[in-house]
């Protein structure tokens, strides 16, 4: 279980505030990117990631969160909106 960072909407929230710096300095900081996610998940050779603390800007769907992870991670992932159960 871990949390994350969707980075393609921060980027479009900071295309319009194209001044903004110290907003996604702050989040890369405390937040992992779906990338970095990824990268965490096989490295500790988890058998099921599960994304929580979903953080973004906008809407992201289930399938948005999922695809910006597969770049590294192709095991078993769950997004888990709130109140879904996860076993």
């Amino acid at each position: 279980m871990h949390e994350v960072l969707h980075l393609p909407s921060l980027d479009r929230l900071l295309a319009a505030q194209p001044t903004e710096t110290r907003l996604k300095e702050h989040l890369l900081a405390s937040h992992t990117t779906n990338e970095q996610v990824a990268k965490v998940a096989l490295e500790a050779k988890v058998g099921h990631l599960v994304l929580n603390h979903l953080v973004s800007f906008g809407p992201v769907s289930d399938a948005e969160w999922e695809r910006d992870c597969r770049g590294a991670w192709r095991g078993p992932l769950v997004v888990a909106t709130d109140l879904r159960q996860v076993c």
